[in-house]
């Protein structure tokens, strides 16, 4: 005996609706998952990502070089390296640039001319770029700003090199 198979069309069309509404209510829901972890970035979490971003940056830091002492060929000295310490803010590090350079005035008793040439030189570059305020640091003004260092973000001391020249 042979047995045929008749095809049922109502009820495959149901099988295949069925099917189709949970493929679509998977999707739906993966959609949904993906919308809410999107605004919880995108809203919640920005404050913080926003600063890991600002910390990433990458900083590119010019090393100047640090020439010997130069002798003629009778061994007299003709030049030597000094190091000098400069005073040096990065505008983009700075909540408030007025504020913090105010300070620095009444803290460090620094003249109008260094003022004027520290905003121009801070205009002239990025804000990612630092400026020097004071070009040579004395101890007492070195010694001052180290204590008060914490009330100061964005400023340092920088050392560097100049080259004196002996030729009498």
């Amino acid at each position: 005996m042979s047995h045929q198979v008749f095809k049922n069309p109502r009820q495959e069309k149901r099988i295949i609706n069925q099917r189709v509404i949970i493929a679509s209510s998977l999707v739906l829901c993966l959609i949904i998952v993906l919308l809410i972890r999107l605004a919880y970035l995108q809203i919640l979490k920005h404050h913080y990502y926003s600063d890991l971003a600002k910390d990433n940056r990458v900083e590119i830091l010019p090393i100047s070089p640090v020439r010997g002492l130069i002798y003629d060929r009778h061994g007299v000295l003709l030049a030597r390296n000094i190091p000098v310490f400069s005073l040096e803010i990065t505008p983009s590090a700075v909540d408030n640039l007025k504020k913090t350079v105010d300070d620095l005035v009444k803290l460090l008793d620094l003249s109008e001319k260094e003022i004027r040439l520290f905003y121009r030189t801070a205009h002239q570059q990025p804000a990612f770029q630092s400026a020097p305020i004071i070009l040579k640091l004395s101890e007492k003004q070195m010694s001052l700003f180290s204590v008060n260092h914490y009330r100061f973000p964005g400023v340092e001391i920088k050392a560097r090199f100049i080259t004196r020249l002996s030729i009498q």
